[in-house]
C-alpha cells in the first residue's frame, strides 16, 4: 500500500506498445537488490515481462532454470555476451547458441559443432 513519501510510477500501456517496457531497481522488497528489465508490460501484472536481471536472482524460472535460480548474477533472455581485452574479442556467446572461447581458439556453431583453430599441447 502506497504510503507518505513514496514515489508512485506507471508502468507500462493497455494498447501503446513502444510505452510496454520499464527499468524496475529495487533496494528492499523481500531484501532482494536488482534491476530488471523489463518489457510487454500491458496489464497491472509484471508476469513474464522479465527479460534481463542484475542483481539477485533468487526465483527467476525460466525453461532452462525450470527449479528457479539461486544467487546473484546476471540473467538474460536472448542475451548477447561478448568480453574482450585491448579491444580484442576473447569470448562471445550468442542467443542462437553460437559462439567462441579463448579468442576465437574454441568456437561451436548452432549444431553444436566445435572447431579448435591451434593445437592443444598437454603436458
Amino acid at each position: 500500500m502506497p504510503e507518505a513519501a513514496d514515489e508512485l510510477v506507471q508502468f507500462g500501456n493497455l494498447v501503446e506498445t513502444t510505452r510496454q517496457a520499464a527499468i524496475y531497481m529495487s533496494a528492499d522488497e523481500s531484501g532482494v537488490p536488482c534491476i530488471d528489465v523489463l518489457d510487454g508490460i500491458n496489464s497491472k501484472s509484471f508476469d513474464g515481462c522479465l527479460k534481463a536481471r542484475l542483481g539477485c536472482l533468487d526465483g527467476i524460472t525460466d525453461n532452462a532454470f525450470p527449479e528457479g535460480i539461486k544467487g546473484y548474477g546476471l540473467f538474460s533472455e536472448n542475451g548477447y555476451f561478448k568480453g574482450t581485452v585491448a579491444g580484442a574479442g576473447v569470448y562471445m556467446l550468442r542467443p542462437d547458441g553460437s559462439g567462441y572461447l579463448a579468442g576465437g581458439n574454441i568456437s561451436w556453431d548452432v549444431q553444436g559443432n566445435v572447431t579448435f583453430s591451434n593445437a592443444v599441447k598437454l603436458n
